[in-house]
């Protein structure tokens, strides 16, 4: 990575007149039209992106030991501990930002008028997220080689490495086709089949949201996720209508990045106390907003349904919570402080590993150790084995896969998944975005 200077190019906002530019299917042909532009690292979605991958790495160890559906059943004041927990292990809901996160990042070279060919785009996503997949996949069904059965903890322990290797399963998971069960290894590798397929059809659906009224993608967001809460309650969720439902969630992170310059401009004028409460009003959407949808019907209905249409409320607070990252100073400082940077750096790694790491711990030591030391030792593998694949898989196949595609030394391309253009003006947010680091792709 080399320093450069911001040019004094601007980048036009996409939607303020209804001109929607060129996108990604209209402008596979342009070239490298924008070689003056710069890119921005949006350093503090890294560092989300890490406290998510550990909000799931320790969601994951709790309900090991703590079967979710009977905290349901027990009274609402006695619910309250496990609610308020759900700010540290509520992995649902960060798996959920990850799908935002996705639709805002994989959109911005659309946004910027910057546009990938497919060609390039769904070879960046093989090497970024398929080959460490498949190393993560060989891993766990290593691991499952050697210990397999039930651990006699709760349901969702017992699923996983539950009965010994069969090359049908293991063909399945490789291909990702079908229907199969994808936690029989890895219990985290179910998001990576959707991830994975969502980017076939990426910048089709890219290119409907930049050209649609935002109104129209909203009622198509809703829309899908009306149809996702149908079929949960009628015939079952599988691994299609959770694509359908993940859909949704990538909807909105490219509505955020079609008016990032808008919302995050408006979001770094905000008064400091008012932008503290519409960032506290995010974190509680994030957190607790379908769970408080979830208690109502249970007080309504006397029982428990968790309809996943609740999830949207998670989906905007997700979308909050990245604007006043980028654009609320104390959170962005907060945010780049090393130890959130270095979680960001790791993130992937960590989703990948983490599961197999907890059945091991959990086959080999099960209720013999006391949960809180297994819980410090299984932190702390997390982390270092986490280190070691970054640096082993994940660095060098990502740093391939953007090498073979790069068109020209003067392309301007993403080096890491949060990365964005952009505009070069004079109001607040500019002055701070540049005080950012800012890299040009060598």
């Amino acid at each position: 990575m080399t320093r450069l200077e911001v040019s004094n190019f601007n980048f036009r906002a996409i939607g303020e007149s209804g001109n929607l530019g060129k996108t990604w299917i209209e402008s596979c042909s342009l070239g490298n039209s924008m070689a003056q532009s710069a890119v921005v690292r949006y350093r503090e979605l890294d560092a989300l992106r890490g406290i998510g991958a550990i909000s799931v790495m320790i969601g994951h160890f709790m309900v090991a030991f703590h079967t979710e559906s009977e905290i349901w059943h027990k009274p609402i004041l006695e619910m309250i501990p496990y609610c308020l927990g759900l700010a540290v292990y509520g992995g649902h809901s960060a798996v959920l930002f990850f799908f935002v996160l996705s639709g805002f990042v994989l959109s911005l070279p659309a946004v910027n008028q910057t546009p990938q060919t497919y060609r390039v785009f769904i070879t960046r996503r093989f090497f970024r997220l398929y080959v460490p997949y498949l190393f993560a996949l060989a891993l766990s069904i290593m691991g499952n080689l050697r210990w397999h059965g039930p651990l006699e903890l709760t349901p969702w322990a017992d699923h996983t490495w539950s009965q010994t290797v069969h090359a049908r399963a293991v063909v399945e998971h490789v291909l990702l086709i079908g229907q199969f069960d994808s936690a029989q290894f890895n219990t985290a590798l179910w998001t990576l089949n959707i991830l994975l397929r969502l980017s076939l059809f990426f910048p089709a659906l890219c290119w409907f949201v930049l050209r649609v009224s935002p109104w129209t993608s909203f009622v198509t967001a809703l829309g899908l996720e009306a149809v996702s809460t149908y079929f949960q309650t009628h015939k079952g969720l599988n691994s299609y209508i959770l694509t359908l439902h993940a859909t949704a969630y990538v909807i909105i992170g490219i509505l955020l990045a079609r008016y990032k310059d808008q919302l995050f401009s408006w979001a770094a004028n905000l008064p400091r106390l008012l932008a503290t409460g519409y960032l506290a009003a995010g974190l509680v959407m994030f957190w607790w907003g379908s769970l408080v949808f979830q208690l109502l019907v249970k007080l309504a209905l006397h029982h428990n349904p968790r309809f996943v249409g609740f999830d949207l409320v998670i989906g905007f607070g997700a979308a909050m919570i990245m604007t006043f990252s980028v654009s609320f100073k104390p959170l962005s400082t907060l945010l780049n402080c090393n130890i959130p940077q270095f979680f960001g750096r790791i993130s992937y790694s960590i989703y990948l590993i983490h599961s197999t790491v907890l059945f091991a711990l959990l086959h080999e030591f099960g209720k013999a150790m006391p949960t809180p030391i297994l819980f410090c030792i299984y932190v702390s593998t997390v982390v270092a084995v986490s280190m070691l694949f970054n640096f082993a898989v994940e660095t060098p196949f990502t740093t391939f896969g953007r090498s073979i595609t790069r068109r020209s030394s003067a392309d301007i391309t993403l080096p890491n998944a949060t990365e964005a253009a952009v505009e070069v003006g004079s109001d607040q947010l500019t002055q701070r975005l540049l005080a950012h680091e800012i890299d040009a792709a060598s």
